[in-house]
């Protein structure tokens, strides 16, 4: 009787250790699964952001290069609304871009809830870390329609200065336009390299293989 509940007890214990073998790797497949779909997204959501900003920067490059920072500054206020809409045009249907910041310019680009959670978390991975990561990925909507929001954080560069710096580096009449342009405008008194903002690429799940 002893030798039967032995062995009983031992194939017990090879079961429940199978079980957890099989829930172990079962978790840990859908990890890797996880994983792979969420590099998916963010390979997906840069090139998106790419190809909007490679456009920005080549249209605002050559104005502020051509004509000066007072042309740079109304290129901007009056065309990237414009760019970001061509940029949507030319991807694929239900593709969404936006620039955004805690210290936004224009009031029509005030974060939502949702993208203030994800300037948050860049502006303190920003502070307390020497390389801050690359991406932040949300995954919003219902469970029947899901779409990602891919969050590309933007540094403050040489250029940006001009209109986005301190008093001594934005020119007096660039100053007057932020003044008539943009009464309550937050984004001043950055240096370069400070974290800027981000652009938010918001990808529908049918366009995820």
């Amino acid at each position: 009787m002893i030798r039967i509940a032995l062995i009983t007890l031992v194939i017990l214990g090879m079961m429940v250790l199978g079980s957890a073998i099989t829930l172990y790797l079962l978790k840990e497949h859908r990890l890797q699964q996880h994983a792979e779909r969420e590099a998916t997204i963010a390979e997906i959501g840069e090139k998106y952001a790419m190809v909007f900003l490679r456009n920005l920067r080549r249209q605002r490059l050559r104005v502020i290069k051509e004509q000066g920072p007072v042309a740079g500054f109304e290129f901007c206020s009056d065309n990237a609304l414009a760019i970001t809409l061509a940029a949507e045009d030319s991807l694929p249907s239900g593709v969404k871009i936006k620039r955004t910041s805690l210290k936004y310019r224009n009031p029509d680009n005030a974060p939502s809830p949702a993208e203030i959670e994800a300037l948050e978390f860049f502006e303190d991975t920003f502070q307390h870390q020497f390389t801050p990561p690359e991406y932040y990925l949300q995954t919003i909507g219902d469970s029947l329609h899901p779409r990602y929001n891919y969050y590309k954080p933007l540094k403050i560069e040489g250029l940006c200065m001009h209109c986005h710096g301190t008093e001594t580096t934005i020119p007096p009449k660039v100053q007057q336009l932020l003044t008539d342009y943009y009464p309550e405008d937050k984004a001043t008194g950055y240096q370069p390299n400070d974290f800027r903002g981000v652009v938010r690429v918001t990808i529908p799940a049918e366009l995820i293989p």
